[in-house]
């Protein structure tokens, strides 16, 4: 099943037909977005995928996703223990981007000397970032000297900005890389939310967070090794938030695919539960991503990846009754290629979703 699985994610690379894209996102080859989800798994196989313990499952996996959002294929699918930080698969992610592609991830992520192997590849990154991260600017002698962040971002909130941007340089082992560093700052509602969580999340390890640390939760911090003119300022949050499609993705494994409700106690059986759940999503991404460009080009509308899911959950029984007759299969798959067309648009609304701000965010 495993080996079925990397063959069906060829076969979806193989026949995947670019669509029209913003200008913004044109700029690189490939958009790669990287996450993760956690699956509970019942305790007795806590000695082979060890959970995160505490008020999570001792038993869990961790399955690494890595997309190209673009395409919308999926480009790397890996498990791991529950237990496994993010950071560590960071390495192996580094490895799938190119000169001249884009990957945008979060803080789990985080890892100074991956951003400059990216860079060394001709890559670029997207990621928040760790205020905690020492920042140097570079004198005119070219020798370095602390960036206070904290300083620049309590004077520019004086002068009455909202969004700021630094070039400022990442320092480690002997490496140096200049990066754009971006801050946003956010209503103060969302403010006090951050400032609860932390010290929610401080207490539990016993300790209070710092003045510097409840002062940063007032700005969403960016950093990135793509100049102004391959990722403009203003669009920085807005590229950001394509994150959130790998989100909806995971939604729809543990909603429409039963990847939360993982029953039995061998550890074949799980596996090939798993295995099986990851091959029916990789076509059915496939099928979505086919559907998704019909539906732009001849209605400029926008389809629901839930929607299609749902759609062909419901058509299940007819193409399994026909699968091992390629004709009728291929009919039926027609049919209903269409149908999804017609039937799974997203919602009409008065706000715009994610990809419609990036499209427009070259024409602002």
């Amino acid at each position: 099943l495993k080996e079925i699985l990397s063959r069906a994610m060829q076969l979806s690379a193989n026949h995947i037909i670019g669509e029209d894209i913003s200008f913004i996102l044109s700029e690189f080859t490939k958009v790669h977005l990287l996450d993760s989800t956690q699956v509970s798994l019942p305790p007795e196989l806590s000695e082979r995928w060890g959970g995160s313990g505490g008020s999570a499952s001792t038993a869990g996996m961790k399955i690494q996703l890595m997309l190209d959002y673009n395409s919308g294929q999926y480009e790397k699918i890996v498990i791991h223990p529950g237990k496994s930080p993010d950071q560590s698969y960071m390495k192996e992610a580094v490895k799938l981007v190119g000169k001249d592609e884009l990957i945008i991830y979060d803080l789990g992520y985080f890892d100074t000397n991956c951003m400059m192997d990216i860079s060394d590849k001709g890559g670029y990154f997207l990621s928040r970032f760790n205020h905690r991260t020492g920042l140097y600017s570079k004198k005119e002698d070219g020798t370095f000297e602390k960036f206070d962040l904290e300083e620049a971002l309590k004077k520019a909130s004086k002068r009455g900005q909202t969004r700021c941007k630094f070039k400022v340089w990442l320092c480690k082992d002997g490496r140096e890389l200049e990066v754009r560093l971006i801050a946003e700052r956010v209503p103060e509602e969302v403010a006090n939310t951050r400032r609860r969580k932390a010290k929610k999340t401080a207490k539990k390890k016993g300790r209070k967070p710092t003045k510097k640390h409840l002062y940063m939760q007032n700005w969403s911090l960016y950093v990135t090794n793509a100049d102004e003119d391959k990722l403009p300022t203003e669009a920085i949050s807005v590229v950001y938030k394509l994150r959130w499609y790998i989100e909806i993705v995971f939604k729809t494994w543990k909603s429409y695919h039963g990847l939360d409700r993982v029953r039995g106690e061998r550890e074949e059986r799980i596996e090939c539960f798993i295995y099986g759940r990851l091959i029916m999503m990789v076509i059915m991404t496939f099928l979505f991503g086919s559907i998704k460009r019909y539906v732009y080009h001849t209605k400029g509308r926008e389809a629901s990846l839930l929607k299609v899911i749902g759609h062909f959950q419901d058509k299940a029984k007819k193409v399994l009754s026909v699968i091992t007759d390629l004709e009728a299969l291929a009919k039926i798959l027609y049919i209903e290629f269409f149908e999804a067309c017609r039937l799974c648009l997203m919602d009409t609304r008065k706000r715009l979703s994610t990809a419609q701000k990036v499209r427009l965010a070259n024409a602002a």
